[in-house]
């Protein structure tokens, strides 16, 4: 006796509006997880095949929202890490520990203009504390004590960067600000 749940294949390929071979293909597929439908060659429960379908599907969706939201919570750390960086940089400047290239660039450029400025005076210097001076020994003391002051001069070289008081309260705002919008 034929039971009445059980239709052949053509029946249900015309019922999913599929073809043949994609309704043994599903078959296959749910077989693993909710069993096979097929009852005989043929002939397929029509009802668990429903069924395993929709179940079937149901993870399929459950999937696919678990890993969009997987995705978003990736994608909002990554933006939660680069919002860190840009704060953590800027508090940074704000401390000094941090400079512009710029302003790095042009304070040692002053530097060392002094620098060699006092390098070349040391030929006047020089020719002055030397006139007259015929002992060997005491040219060399001289020369010397000139050249260690020259030096000693670049060790006490401190560029001046600083952050302006109008520039500091940017740099507090932009930090309020983005903690801001991050807690929202």
């Amino acid at each position: 006796m034929a039971n009445a749940n059980h239709y052949d294949l053509k029946t249900l390929a015309d019922f999913f509006d599929r073809d043949v071979r994609t309704i043994q293909l599903w078959d296959e597929e749910l077989k693993e997880k909710y069993g096979s439908a097929r009852v005989e060659r043929g002939q397929y429960d029509f009802v668990k095949f429903v069924k395993s379908r929709i179940l079937f599907l149901e993870d399929q969706i459950e999937i696919i929202k678990n890993s969009g939201d997987e995705k978003l919570h990736h994608l909002k750390m990554d933006g939660q890490k680069t919002a860190n960086k840009i704060n953590d940089l800027k508090l940074r400047r704000l401390l000094g520990e941090l400079i512009s290239f710029d302003a790095a660039r042009l304070a040692w450029l002053n530097e060392t203009t002094i620098f060699r400025k006092n390098t070349l005076a040391l030929i006047p210097k020089l020719t002055t504390a030397l006139e007259g001076v015929t002992d060997k020994h005491k040219r060399q003391t001289i020369i010397s004590e000139l050249i260690f002051e020259t030096l000693n001069m670049l060790g006490d070289l401190k560029p001046d960067i600083t952050i302006e008081p109008e520039e500091e309260e940017e740099i507090i705002k932009e930090v309020e600000d983005s903690s801001a919008e991050e807690s929202k």
